[in-house]
């Protein structure tokens, strides 16, 4: 199972944006085929949840700036190639290439409504492993 941080940018009213970082849990299965004694090369999928919070800029009246504070909610899950190497018999280092999907929410807490948040990522994925 895999526990880590996430980031995304949320576009907001008129041009200006903000960056979300979740905390995010997510077990896994995964399956390697050896390519020697220290290479491996396998998939890894996983299916979890991301929760966390953000910053609103809301611009009221008089054109005062108030920072409102958010939550974010969510659901996590990723497919990715891998080749590994290990350093031992049960550490390894890991990379690859990743696609992971995001779907959620964030909660406004003064305006008691949630808001829709998706984004999805293609990308290099680096890890570390250790097996029990």
């Amino acid at each position: 199972s895999g526990i880590g941080v996430v980031s995304k940018r949320l576009s907001r009213e008129g041009s200006t944006s903000a960056t979300e970082t979740d905390w995010f849990v997510q077990p896994f299965v995964a399956y390697h085929l050896p390519m020697g004694d220290r290479f491996r090369f396998g998939a890894r999928a996983g299916l979890g949840m991301y929760f966390g919070s953000s910053v609103n800029e809301v611009k009221g009246d008089d054109d005062v700036v108030v920072d409102e504070a958010t939550s974010t909610l969510g659901l996590l899950t990723s497919f990715s190639l891998q080749g590994a190497y290990l350093m031992t018999e049960r550490f390894e280092i890991t990379a690859g290439v990743d696609l992971t999907w995001l779907l959620g929410s964030e909660s406004v807490s003064s305006a008691n409504t949630s808001l829709g948040s998706n984004a999805l990522h293609v990308g290099p994925e680096f890890g570390i492993s250790f097996d029990f």
